[in-house]
């Protein structure tokens, strides 16, 4: 697999980080994983929020520990704290509307 296949057609919901830390694993340059990471910025934020319904459904969290219990999962597949939120505070704005 290469490391454009890795970015392109990573279905295991891997966000940036995660992705990022086995191609560095891997010697891939950080200038490389750089470039590769703002082709595909803003499908990140869109991958986060489709991990998140895929194992959560459309039901936002009832309280705190719920919506934290799904922020460390989002984290933990390789999500930036940008891409959490997002992903997070998307789902509370469909709820409103």
């Amino acid at each position: 697999m290469t490391y454009n296949s890795k970015f392109r057609g990573d279905s295991s919901g891997s966000g940036p980080l995660k992705i990022c830390a086995e191609l560095r694993q891997k010697g891939v340059s950080d200038a490389m994983i750089g470039s590769l990471l703002n082709e595909r910025d803003q499908q990140w934020q869109e991958s986060a929020l489709a991990v998140r319904l895929k194992k959560y459904g459309l039901e936002p969290p009832d309280d705190l520990k719920e919506t934290a219990r799904q922020t460390r999962f989002l984290q933990s597949r390789g999500g930036s704290t940008e891409q959490v939120r997002y992903a997070m505070s998307k789902q509370r704005h469909n709820e409103d509307n």
